[in-house]
């Protein structure tokens, strides 16, 4: 499936409207469901790849580790997991409008304080349940983490393509053969080095994210990937720029302990919750006595 799907109609339901974006190995439609009368977007693989065995099971099982999660309102809900005519499998989630942190953060204006730990806050819930349900995100990073134009709610963040995660449930050997996968800039330690993502490796790169989001610079700048990953696994995270932005110190020592080279000593997700959330009465606690 391609640019010339659209206009077309999938299972006599989906009209495919226009192409939101295109990866390795799939393609995201905006799309119309005709029998509810409403927007939605569906996820295609590439036409060269649907041969793949592998890739469709790992596509499949995609679409099966969503679906344990869309009960949470900080995850990208999926609808449904359907067939075309020619047996060709298609995935059908909500459609959001907005924009994602990695698009917000090219601004080179820095949010405020409360809104960078607001969106740490729902990021963290969604691992609470990501995590609890043994799942690893594996890719978690500011172009991953989308943040919703609405009028409802102030801020709503959603955790966002689970393209390469991984399940106990829904192993494939595209997961095992992906192990390796994800961005390199916020690969965790023992990732670049070659050991398997654990829930500890989301939390590394949900903690540089959130430092990047916070100061505006990545923590490991280098100018190439391989330089990255090393310093990733080498230096340490400068403290300078969280200093300068001043957040609370209960927000720095999160930062910090998430960043830890060591993956036993990174706190879970719901550590990550409370300890936010504490950041953020701390937070108003200043602005009461500024």
């Amino acid at each position: 499936m391609s640019v010339e799907m659209i206009g077309q109609t999938l299972t006599h339901r989906y009209r495919l409207e226009s192409v939101l974006g295109q990866g390795g190995m799939g393609v995201v439609y905006a799309a119309a469901d005709l029998n509810l009368g409403r927007d939605v977007a569906v996820k295609t693989i590439r036409e060269d790849f649907l041969a793949h065995r592998e890739i469709v099971a790992n596509f499949v099982s995609e679409a099966k580790i969503i679906a344990q999660l869309s009960n949470n309102p900080h995850i990208l809900t999926m609808y449904d997991l359907c067939s075309t005519d020619a047996g060709d499998p298609f995935i059908v989630f909500e459609r959001l409008r907005g924009r994602t942190l990695k698009a917000l953060t090219r601004d080179k204006l820095l949010p405020s304080r409360s809104w960078v730990i607001e969106v740490g806050i729902q990021i963290a819930l969604a691992l609470v349940d990501v995590h609890a349900k043994g799942v690893v995100h594996r890719d978690l990073k500011p172009g991953n983490i989308f943040v919703v134009e609405t009028r409802a709610i102030p801020l709503l963040t959603k955790l966002i393509d689970f393209g390469i995660s991984q399940s106990p449930q829904y192993m494939t050997t595209t997961n095992r053969y992906a192990e390796m996968s994800g961005t390199p800039a916020y690969l965790s330690p023992e990732v670049a080095a070659g050991q398997y993502s654990t829930s500890a490796s989301d939390i590394y790169s949900f903690g540089v994210t959130l430092y990047e989001l916070a100061t505006g610079v990545h923590p490991y700048p280098r100018d190439s990937v391989a330089g990255a990953v090393v310093a990733a696994q080498t230096s340490t995270a400068p403290e300078g720029p969280l200093v300068q932005s001043r957040f609370p110190n209960t927000f720095n020592k999160l930062l910090s302990d998430m960043m830890e080279k060591d993956y036993r000593c990174r706190p879970s997700a719901d550590d990550c919750t409370l300890r936010l959330r504490q950041a953020n009465r701390e937070l108003d606690e200043s602005k009461g006595h500024a």
